[in-house]
């Protein structure tokens, strides 16, 4: 998205706007607590990078909460001999389980890096695809017009 009033007066040209990030003709500015900004012509090899996926602590009590129980409902099922009923009711409750972990299972985070001043940053990440292509295009055509100047 652009400003209408770009290149008026010396307006600043404004790439994307939202609530994570601004992308002006000289600024990428990664709107958090506290707010970094970076000056485009500043800005050097930027690239994307898919973050490895993270495996959360809340995800492995889960995990622990219902497979250690069905764990022991089978085990004592063998030992008092109803091993049928038991081991049926354990499987699928493993099985909901394995399913709660798929749906909870963090998505991937996309990143982008590039060197400042001689420096690797990370200028922004987002786990959320359609938001950081928004983000990655609204800063291409910075860096684009930058290089038209």
């Amino acid at each position: 998205m652009r400003d209408s009033s770009a290149g008026a007066g010396g307006a600043v040209r404004t790439y994307y706007r939202g609530p994570d990030a601004l992308v002006t003709g000289e600024q990428f500015i990664r709107v958090e607590r506290p707010a970094v900004s970076f000056t485009i012509r500043e800005l050097r090899d930027v690239r994307v990078v898919l973050a490895p996926e993270e495996v959360s602590t809340y995800q492995h009590r889960v995990a622990a909460l219902v497979i250690v129980p069905c764990v022991l409902v089978v085990a004592g099922a063998v030992w008092i001999g109803r091993v049928q009923v038991w081991a049926i009711a354990g499987v699928l409750v493993m099985l909901l389980g394995y399913t709660m972990l798929r749906i909870l299972r963090p998505r991937r985070r996309w990143e982008m890096r590039a060197t400042y001043y001689g420096l690797e940053v990370l200028i922004y990440h987002s786990r959320d695809t359609q938001v950081f292509n928004q983000v990655k295009r609204g800063l291409r055509r910075a860096l684009e017009d930058r290089s038209d100047r």
